[in-house]
């Protein structure tokens, strides 16, 4: 062969390989995304959770399991099979055997949101000041308004969602987008 003809011939098997690396690279980069998109979505705070929503963990092998959140998502189960008597049941229990104040706020909003499927508003609103006077977020608030609005007691809706404006980050720029939005609740509660 000559010598002109070798040359090609290295120049493509280099670009071969800087390729095949290249593509390597993505794909583990493009897995590694993939993962951590699923921990977010399945749960990767084996501890429990401090955002208000609840995870089941069940599946994660090797990762302790918590049973409060366990009992939030066997509460869901019964929902959906329409047993609220045993999803409270289950939710009560687990308040009973806590002392981690996350895990309690995440089962009275669970209580709250069993009790407004059920349409038993009073407790839905009653649940959900128990989940505000365990940590007072503005998920908390939200739905106490939600659920006024629903029974038409402008006045403590009004009240929430201003109690929930007050608790947002001004320096997050969600905050900014949900303050906005709560602010607009209002003025129509206002009308």
């Amino acid at each position: 062969m000559s010598k002109e003809r070798k040359g090609k011939r290295a120049i493509s098997r280099k670009a071969i390989i800087t390729t095949a690396i290249v593509v390597g690279i993505a794909l583990v980069a493009l897995g590694i995304g993939l993962l951590a998109s699923w921990l977010l979505q399945n749960g990767s705070n084996p501890g429990g959770s401090s955002n208000g929503t609840s995870n089941d963990q069940s599946g994660l092998i090797g990762l302790p399991q918590n049973p409060q959140l366990k009992a939030v998502t066997d509460a869901q189960k019964s929902v959906d099979q329409g047993d609220y008597t045993k999803a409270q049941s289950t939710l009560d229990t687990a308040l009973k055997t806590t002392t981690n104040t996350d895990d309690k706020f995440d089962i009275y909003l669970e209580k709250g949101v069993t009790y407004e499927n059920e349409q038993k508003y009073n407790d839905a609103i009653t649940a959900y000041q128990q989940a505000a006077a365990t940590k007072s977020l503005p998920s908390a608030y939200q739905a106490i308004a939600r659920v006024a609005t629903t029974i038409g007691n402008k006045q403590l809706a009004i009240d929430s969602y201003n109690k929930a404006i007050s608790l947002l980050n001004p320096n997050d720029a969600r905050s900014a987008s949900l303050k906005q939005t709560l602010q607009e609740q209002i003025q129509e509660l206002s009308q």
